[in-house]
């Protein structure tokens, strides 16, 4: 789609309306039927890569590298198709979810999916720690990923990696502000990551248009600071613990029905407040306080997540839990992690963060030429 009418295509035009072709979720049985043989010629052929790098050492033979490299991406496919047991969403929205979210200035669209592109201010983040520190830095940035086809921009100036200490309120306004005030020039949503009420507000009064908060709002003052805003976006996430501590004590039991209980929770005493639902989008929280299962689980079974009727927003980029099932370190998880986004939007995640933007879209774009023809016919004129 060209960049010029990426702003248009943001603003929904029927509010509420639903799509009209999307099929219910297939019965129990024609899913088993289906995952089994949709996971079979995918463990086969991730057997025969294994027996090629095995080959190789033994006997010497030489297999074309490509047929060792297609491991990694199979296992993060086989991952979440082992847990597949319950409707996934199937590629389709379900019918109680929205098309739109509402935020301060733009209600965006989501009747395809929105890659969020992410720009770390913070020298410690995990992916990409201090490659952003100055303003120019980071608008540049912010500028190649709005070129590369980021429909949102996510600001981020304090890392909750595992593992990570708060930052002082000081050091994140220092960090975001500056950046903050360019990035709007840039005709894109701005979501800004941060649990604290005092940057929520000073963000808002600036223009940003969404409040991403890991903490969901349960900060002193965060959920007053969202409710006093008359239409500002959020995302509510989960996550069990904090993060200096949630690796080291995972959340125990199945990840679906507690995710699913607090969201709704979190979302029920926000509109309380007086904030539209449409508003509201979800972020199941992988890798927060979660073990590598769980976060598969929580791919597998989107559908029951949707079926709240709130958008999810979901970020996989280059998680440790792609590293578990493929054993890459984390600056080599860009092909895991497009694959585990293409998976998420196939199961209805309309909101992908992500760290590599230009190679979702192209993932997006040969899932989209699949599933949605004519769309993607159109997008590319």
């Amino acid at each position: 789609m060209p960049r010029s009418s990426a702003s248009a295509d943001l603003r929904a035009s029927a509010p509420h309306r639903r799509h009209q072709s999307h099929p219910a979720p297939p019965q129990l049985a024609a899913r088993e039927s289906l995952n089994f043989f949709f996971s079979l010629p995918l463990s086969l052929s991730l057997s025969f890569s294994r027996f090629c790098s095995w080959s190789r050492f033994r006997f010497r033979f030489r297999f074309p590298p490509s047929l060792v490299l297609v491991a990694p991406p199979l296992r993060v496919i086989l991952a979440v198709n082992r847990d597949c047991l319950r409707p996934p969403g199937w590629g389709w929205l379900s019918h109680n979810a929205r098309m739109f979210w509402q935020t301060t200035r733009f209600r965006i669209d989501l009747t395809r999916p929105r890659v969020m592109g992410i720009v770390n201010l913070t020298p410690d983040s995990f992916a990409d720690g201090g490659r952003h520190g100055s303003v120019s830095a980071a608008m540049r940035h912010c500028e190649r990923l709005a070129q590369e086809g980021a429909d949102i921009l996510d600001l981020g100036a304090e890392s909750t990696r595992p593992g990570s200490q708060p930052v002082p309120l000081a050091d994140e306004r220092a960090r975001l502000m500056p950046v903050l005030r360019e990035a709007l020039s840039l005709g894109l949503p701005v979501s800004v990551d941060t649990y604290k009420a005092e940057v929520m507000r000073e963000a808002l009064d600036l223009g940003a248009d969404i409040v991403n908060d890991v903490w969901a709002l349960r900060q002193s003052g965060a959920q007053d600071a969202v409710a006093a805003h008359p239409g500002c976006g959020v995302c509510l996430m989960h996550m069990h613990g904090e993060p200096t501590s949630m690796q080291a004590a995972p959340m125990g039991g199945e990840a679906v029905p507690q995710v699913l209980a607090f969201l709704r929770e979190a979302s029920e005493a926000l509109v309380a407040r007086g904030v539209a639902r449409e508003r509201i989008a979800w972020d199941p929280g992988v890798g927060f306080g979660k073990t590598p299962q769980q976060n598969f689980s929580l791919l597998a079974r989107q559908g029951e997540l949707l079926a709240a009727g709130y958008p999810l927003l979901v970020g996989w980029s280059r998680k440790s839990s792609l590293g578990q099932v493929t054993g890459l370190p984390v600056e080599q998880r860009q092909l895991p992690s497009v694959v585990a986004a293409v998976l998420a939007a196939e199961r209805g995640a309309r909101l992908l963060r992500v760290h590599d933007v230009a190679e979702t879209v192209t993932g997006l774009r040969v899932w989209a030429a699949a599933t949605h023809p004519a769309e993607a016919a159109q997008a590319r004129q």
